[in-house]
Formats: structure tokens, sequence, C-alpha cells
């Protein structure tokens, strides 16, 4: 199938199909090289598409790996911090009101809600340590 030129025709992917394939890539154990393939897709093109959906340039719907379409998505703000300060461990859940301020590897910081569900911040912090 060739266009004007005689080439092969490069195909169009909608945000949509883009946010579907990303998603894949975040799910546990699955490899962006290996996604690529299985949809006929350049690996660096997903990479790109990772990046892109990261940025928010994809929409504003965040990737959710597949199964997980029912798990409710937790609003967070991720923001540069001071140079030169470790990050400080606190604690993951906190029975009190209030907002919960995690110190990333990165230098970033998450804020939370106090009463965020567990199990759904650990897939969060999963999907960010997979984008950096």
């Amino acid at each position: 199938n060739g266009g004007a030129s005689g080439g092969p025709r490069r195909r169009h992917w909608t945000a949509a199909q883009k946010r579907r394939l990303v998603a894949e890539t975040l799910e546990p154990g699955a490899s962006v090289s290996l996604v690529a393939r299985r949809h006929d897709v350049n690996a660096n093109l997903l990479f790109t598409w990772r990046r892109q959906a990261r940025r928010g340039v994809l929409g504003d719907e965040l990737p959710v790996a597949a199964g997980d379409e029912s798990l409710p998505l937790i609003p967070i703000e991720v923001t540069a911090s001071g140079e030169g300060r470790p990050p400080q461990r606190l604690p993951a859940r906190d029975d009190r009101s209030g907002i919960i301020e995690i110190a990333l590897p990165s230098g970033e910081r998450l804020w939370v809600d106090a009463g965020v569900d567990e199990p759904a911040l650990r897939r969060v912090l999963t999907a960010i340590r997979s984008l950096s």
C-alpha cells in the first residue's frame, strides 16, 4: 500500500490509541519493545508517546494498566525540590486528615491526601518510577 510517492503510508495513531499502547507498557513486567512489536510500531515512537503522556500531551486521561480500569485515579502534584536535600522517608498512610508529602528519589515531591488508598498509591508510585 503506497502513498503518492510509491512508498509505504505512515499510520496515523489517534490520541486514544496512543494512550492505550502507553498503558500496555505500564503493565507489570511489560516490555516496551514487545508491546511495540506486537502493534507494529517503532519502540522509539512508543517511548516518545510515554513522554507525551507524562506531560499530558495525549489528553487529560492518565493511562491505566489493563485490568485496572475500575480503580480510582488519585490526583497528584509533582514539583522540583530544593537541591542538596536528601529525600525524607515519610509514612505512606496517615489516619489523620491532611496531606502527605512524599520525596521521590529524583528530588521531586508528591502530595497525596492522608486518606489515600494504599494499594492505589503503590500503583501510582510504580507507574511514576517506570516513566522516569
